[in-house]
């Protein structure tokens, strides 16, 4: 089973609107073609029939029709829509080949008043048996006052011109329609052979037909479609009927006023809707700016209801709202016109006596409605809160809607709907509990009615007085106050009151005013509390001050509905000499503090390289002794080597002595002795062993000598 909500009529409303808006903006529907189009319009002339027309017109020629049939029945309408539509036919009868005619039909139809001029603007006029044209008086609007004579002759003469040009452009008798605008004259047509229309030449041919099929087959036109007004001309007829619209928007008013004492929310969309509607269907209809205004004036007189309660607003509301509304038909159209149109003021429709039987029963309707509303508004006054605020915190309820941080959805608790916030976001559903509630207290005469809750309130200006109370949790600045400690130095100190209201009504009657009543006592508990305390405390048990404050204050404020959550003590300024003093003891301590420091640092540094030294002499001598160890091992390896390698060139030298002669050894001894007179001593030692080499040396010089001297031998054979 479906479940019918607000929400589901609402949106439901909603759609049905949109639909209807979107279905008007839509263009007609073409239709299959002939070569000739027809089209029907039985009404009056407004802007559903020149919608209809025209787009008639424009999809005759955008499907390249060249004869176009308007069969015509109306009483007349408004001047700016007749001339709207007169423009679109010219336009249709300045292509080449194109051809308008106008057929009044059936029997007893007629074309009055804006009609006849539609139907002169027409390249042809047929009628049928039993028809009428004429009557092309103007009602002229708008004369101001003194002139209504001469305004009045200008007018009827420009129609009357418009008319005569209309008419001698397709050849037809112009005098005579000229008497249709000034005398106001018509000419019938009762049968073939009798038709005044005819005889006066204000018409084109009489057709010998019983009705509009029949007139079309002697037309040439009985296979052809007859095209009728749609939904979206249907809609701007409707809504174009300036009474309609002066009921809708007086009862759209209305509704969101009911609504508002009444919330169903339901009343405010439909009143919405309806005064939407109806702004829609004067800007079509061409209501004048004027109209517009004191109408919209009206219905804010309407909603000041609201505040005076009296029903003299709603009343006058009523009146200026029917003021505006009778000049629709009084003043000037707004809607603009062809600049081949007249340029008078006229129309052809005025107030007649549905208009004000209308206006009577809206007036009286609005009379009524202002004097219940003031009965439902006293009724509401005397009835007692469903619920009291208060007894709701702690309760738990279920969310309507979704919930954004910060901002606000509703909730229904306790069987009724609340405006809720949260500090998170929660979906539609989910389960809540309530932790503190904001709201309003009513005060009549001197005494508490009660409390109002998040909405509308209703009260009367001069009988009763609304007192907003805010349960937020607030904050109060102490400005600077002079206290005297317990040893007698004089401060300044400064501080905020953190405070929330935790009972309305008591902290409206039990006090008259208690912010400026919470900084008064502030200000005393702050000096008694001070009293007790030295300066040097003072100064440094900030927490402990602030503790002793809230609770002295809190006791008071009890009684007042007050809590007071917090109490921060912003800055505390002694006098000059104990800040000097201060700063000087400061400095003192700051300099006992450097000192310390570079002390502490020069020990530090010296323990510091103490240890450096001994680490390096640690590690030097440790580097030393690894020196001395790779040192003797190395000389150990050279001697090693060194022995090995006497040892290998003794061996050598061994075995070559063996083969050695004395004149190699000679040799050797020279060898020695250039490089002992290489050297640069002065002093030189022989070894006894020299002078045997000398001789030696001798006797190998002779030999050496004799045997250059001896003849070669010839080696040859002799």
């Amino acid at each position: 089973m479906v479940r019918i909500t607000r929400q589901r009529i609402t949106l439901l409303l909603l759609l049905t609107a949109l639909i209807l808006t979107i279905q008007a903006s839509l263009p007609e529907k073409a239709h299959a073609q002939s070569n000739v189009y027809v089209a029907s319009l039985d009404q009056n002339i407004d802007p559903g029939a020149e919608d209809f027309v025209v787009s008639s017109i424009n999809d005759a020629s955008s499907s390249g029709i060249h004869k176009f049939i308007l069969i015509l029945n109306t009483n007349g309408g408004s001047g700016s829509n007749m001339e709207n539509i007169i423009s679109a036919i010219s336009n249709y009868e300045g292509v080449s080949n194109n051809n308008f005619t106008t057929l009044v039909a059936p029997s007893s139809a007629h074309a009055f008043s804006a009609g006849a001029y539609i139907a002169e603007s027409s390249n042809s006029i047929f009628m049928v048996p039993g028809t009428v044209i004429g009557s092309a008086t103007p009602i002229v609007s708008g004369i101001p006052t003194g002139e209504e004579n001469t305004t009045l002759a200008k007018d009827i003469n420009a129609f009357t011109q418009y008319m005569t040009a209309l008419t001698g452009s397709h050849g037809r008798n112009s005098n005579a329609t000229a008497l249709m605008v000034t005398h106001g004259v018509s000419y019938d047509c009762q049968t073939v052979n009798s038709c005044i229309a005819l005889q006066q030449r204000v018409i084109n041919k009489v057709l010998n037909a019983n009705s509009t099929l029949q007139a079309l087959t002697l037309m040439g036109a009985g296979d052809a479609t007859i095209h009728y007004a749609g939904s979206r001309s249907v809609f701007l007829s409707v809504i174009s009927d300036p009474n309609l619209d002066s009921i809708l928007f007086l009862a759209g008013t209305f509704a969101i006023l009911a609504d508002l004492y009444h919330p169903t929310l339901i009343l405010t969309v439909v009143g919405a809707v309806a005064i939407a509607l109806a702004l829609l269907g004067l800007g079509v209809f061409g209501a004048p700016i004027v109209s517009i205004v004191l109408m919209l004036i009206g219905a804010f007189f309407i909603f000041l209801e609201l505040k005076t309660h009296h029903g003299v607003s709603a009343i006058a509301g009523v009146i200026i709202f029917i003021v505006g509304f009778l000049l629709i038909f009084s003043l000037p159209s707004s809607a603009p016109a062809p600049a081949s149109a007249p340029s008078g003021s006229g129309t052809f429709i005025q107030a007649g006596l549905v208009t004000y039987t209308i206006l009577g029963l809206l007036g009286a309707g609005g009379v009524f409605g202002s004097i219940y509303l003031y009965r439902v508004r006293e009724t509401l006054m005397n009835q007692p809160p469903a619920q009291n605020p208060k007894a709701i915190i702690g309760k738990q309820g279920r969310l309507t809607s979704d919930l954004r941080a910060g901002e606000v959805a509703t909730a229904n608790i306790g069987a009724e709907d609340f405006t809720v916030t949260g500090s998170t976001d929660m979906p539609k559903g989910t389960f809540v509990r309530v932790k503190d509630v904001q709201g309003l207290r009513l005060i009549q005469f001197g005494r508490l009615k009660g409390s109002k809750g998040p909405g509308i309130i209703l009260i009367f200006p001069v009988i009763n007085r609304l007192v907003k109370v805010d349960l937020r949790e607030r904050y109060l600045e102490v400005p600077h106050q002079t206290a005297i400690t317990k040893d007698n130095a004089p401060v300044d100190i400064d501080f905020l009151i953190y405070y929330k209201v935790v009972d309305a009504s008591a902290s409206i009657v039990q006090v008259q005013n208690f912010t400026g009543a919470s900084v008064g006592l502030a200000t005393t508990t702050l000096r008694a509390v001070v009293g007790d305390i030295p300066l040097d405390e003072l100064l440094s048990k900030r927490e402990q001050i602030n503790t002793i404050l809230r609770t002295r204050l809190d006791e008071v404020t009890e009684r007042w509905g007050i809590k007071v959550t917090n109490v921060e003590i912003r800055e505390i300024r002694p006098p000059k000499d104990v800040q000097d003093a201060m700063v000087k003891q400061m400095t003192a301590e700051r300099s006992r503090r450097a000192l310390v420091t570079e002390s502490d640092g020069i020990r530090e540094s010296s323990v510091l390289k103490a240890e450096g030294a001994k680490n390096a002499a640690i590690l030097q001598a440790e580097g030393q002794r690894q020196s001395a160890i790779l040192v003797a091992e190395g000389n150990k390896q050279s001697q090693i080597l060194v022995a090995d390698g006497l040892a290998q060139a003794l061996g050598l030298i061994n075995a070559s002595a063996k083969n050695a002669d004395a004149r190699t050894m000679a040799i050797q001894y020279l060898d020695a002795l250039k490089k002992i007179g290489e050297s640069p001593s002065t002093k030189y030692i022989f070894p006894m062993e020299f002078t045997g080499l000398v001789s030696r040396l001798k006797g190998f010089v002779e030999e050496s000598s004799e045997d250059k001297a001896r003849p070669e031998e010839d080696p040859s054979p002799h």
